[in-house]
This record gives structure tokens, C-alpha cells and sequence, in this order.
């Protein structure tokens, strides 16, 4: 499964990382590709520090089937009209849309959402996290949702080791 991670200067760091760290760890690594996303191959900075070199340019990325939104930096996204059609179209191809709030913002400026429509969470395909505990929750929502029960506990699981390593 084809998981399109969109960053974009600005882009918060933990929202993500942790749905990319779930991504990239279901199925023991094999059930998803992840990769990254951007207007351009040029870096990113991510939190004013981290500068990320995406996989793919908008114009040449695989086709995803999961697509997720980061929050921050959105106004800057707002502005890049090649980034908002790439979405418009993404969205309509992909399973499942997985945005960071205020990532449901971009969502609604490519003119996938009305205002405030993402306010109950779910809206057709989209999936919309209030924060990056709740966007690794929903990565682990969708991994269950389109590779299987048992892919999605496993994840859970491996996900719960990595939280209980860091203490």
C-alpha cells in the first residue's frame, strides 16, 4: 500500500513522524511504502532545525492510496496552488486521507472540505486528528482498516514497544 507522506517548509515534526513510524512498521515493514512527498526535491525545514530532502517531487510520486497532512506551516501551504491541485487530485484517488489538525485546514483551501465540515472526524475517506498522539492513533486505525485485524494489533504492538524503549 502506497503511503504519501506531504511536507511542505514548516511542517510539524511529530505529526509526521509518528503516522510514518506506523506506516513503515506494519506488516514487519512490508504491508506499506512510505515515502515523502513535496512541491520540489529540494529540502524542507521541518520545526526550524530538521531539514528532510523529499523522495518525490508532487509530479512524480507513486500513486497513494493513503495520503497524510501534517499540521503547521499552514499558510505557506495554503499559497502553492501546484501543492492544492496535487491534493484535490490525490484525494480523489487515494483510500484514505489522514490529516494533522490544523492539516483539515488545507484540506478545506484545495477545496476538499467545506469549513468546519471535518469537525466530526470523519468525512467519506477523510480522517482528521486533532493532534500527533491522536494521528498515530488513526495511522493505526487505517493500517487495521485496510491491511487486516491482526496486521493492526501486531502494529499497535510494535508501537507500544517503541513508546515503552524511550522511558
Amino acid at each position: 500500500m502506497n503511503v504519501a507522506i506531504l511536507l511542505w517548509d514548516g511542517v510539524d515534526l511529530l505529526t509526521f513522524a509518528g503516522p510514518a513510524q506506523v506506516f513503515s512498521e506494519a506488516g514487519d515493514g512490508s504491508a506499506c511504502y512510505v515515502y515523502t512527498v513535496a512541491d520540489s526535491r529540494y529540502s524542507i525545514v521541518s520545526q526550524n532545525f530538521l531539514e528532510i530532502t523529499p523522495e518525490y517531487a508532487l509530479h512524480e510520486c507513486p500513486r497513494p492510496e493513503v495520503v497524510v497532512i501534517p499540521a503547521g506551516g499552514v499558510v505557506y501551504v495554503r499559497q502553492r496552488q501546484g501543492l492544492l491541485h496535487w491534493l484535490r487530485e490525490a484525494v480523489q484517488a487515494a483510500r484514505v486521507i489522514l490529516a494533522v489538525s490544523p492539516g483539515d485546514e488545507i484540506l478545506t483551501a484545495a477545496g476538499v472540505l467545506m469549513h468546519g465540515e471535518a469537525e466530526t472526524g470523519m468525512v467519506e475517506k477523510v480522517i482528521v486528528a486533532r493532534d500527533a498522539p491522536g494521528a498515530i492513533e488513526a495511522a493505526i486505525q487505517i493500517v487495521t482498516r485496510l491491511c487486516g485485524e491482526g496486521v493492526g494489533r501486531e502494529t499497535a504492538r510494535r508501537m507500544e514497544r517503541c513508546a515503552g524503549d524511550s522511558g
